[in-house]
This record gives C-alpha cells, structure tokens and sequence, in this order.
C-alpha cells in the first residue's frame, strides 16, 4: 500500500503493512513535524520581501525581524490553521499565501492569524465580536483624577484596518 500526505499539514500516512523495516524513521519525522506544528517558532532575518519554503511554514509563530527601507512581503508558500506573526521590524509587514487575503503586521505587534490554505485572516476577521471585559477599579467623574505616566502595557484594536494604541492601566 502506499503513503499519503494529510492535506493541510503534509504529514505522512503509511500504507497499512507497507515499511516493515523503516516505519520507525517516518513515524520520527512525522512527530518532529507535529511538534513544530504545534508550538514551533521560527525567527526569520528580513532584508526585503521574502518567500517562506516548505520546511519553514511548519511553524505555529514567526518572528520577523530587521531594519528595512520600505513594507515587506512575507510570502507563505503555504498554510492551513492558526499562527501568530510578531513584527520586530522597523516597518509594516505583510504577510500571505500568494494571491490571497493578507493581513498587515505594524512595527512590534503580534497578529493571531487563521488561513484557509488561500487566503489570511486577522483574529478581528475571524471573531465577529471582540469583547474585552476588565474589573474597573479606578474612575474619575469629573476629571480631577490623573493616570499614571507610565500605562501597564497597551492594547491593539484594530477597527476596519486602522490600528488603534489603548493604553491600559493596573490600577
């Protein structure tokens, strides 16, 4: 009988009674993909538009970084599932499948991606309503209250592809 690969992440299916010597090695190499499928990230140097190969579009996080003149085009050569993009750059990233949806990556945020296979979707694509739910804990009626210079940390809202900076405070 013969092997198959899964359709989205190209994992190898053995034939029934096929390999009765070397089933060991393709059975390995088949958890090493799925270990990498499931928590793998890969760093990439940019320098300019970029097609990402087979053994690289196995991951589940790309890190992109480097210092650039213009926006970059991260091509995947392929994906199916989940993954988030974190953009160490200088500049905007875009990143797709060729000739599909691409979702663009501002300077140091992280995107939380689904594809299709053809086409990329952010989480605000995917999700059609986003609630964030926090306990309030400081208020100021009218004004006489003043929040610290330094915010806890910030949160991306995305609202029809224009990115928002909110800062939060830990009040």
């Amino acid at each position: 009988m013969t092997d198959v690969l899964t359709p989205t992440k190209k994992l190898t299916q053995q034939g029934i009674g096929s390999h009765a010597n070397d089933w060991g090695n393709i059975l390995n190499t088949t958890i090493g993909y799925i270990d990498t499928a499931l928590g793998g990230t890969l760093t990439k140097n940019l320098t300019g538009n970029v097609t990402l190969n087979a053994s690289e579009v196995r991951n589940t996080c790309y890190q992109f970084n480097g210092s650039l003149s213009e926006m970059a085009i991260i091509t995947f050569s392929s994906y199916y599932g989940m993954a988030v993009l974190q953009n160490n750059t200088n500049v905007t990233i875009s990143c797709g499948i060729s000739g599909g949806q691409t979702v663009n990556v501002p300077t140091t945020y992280a995107c939380a991606i689904w594809s299709d296979g053809t086409d990329f979707k952010g989480l605000t694509d995917v999700v059609d309503k986003l609630a964030v739910v926090a306990p309030v804990s400081h208020t100021a009626s009218s004004g006489n209250d003043t929040l610290p210079s330094k915010p806890a940390g910030f949160l991306m809202v995305n609202i029809q592809g224009l990115f928002y900076k909110v800062p939060y405070y830990g009040m």
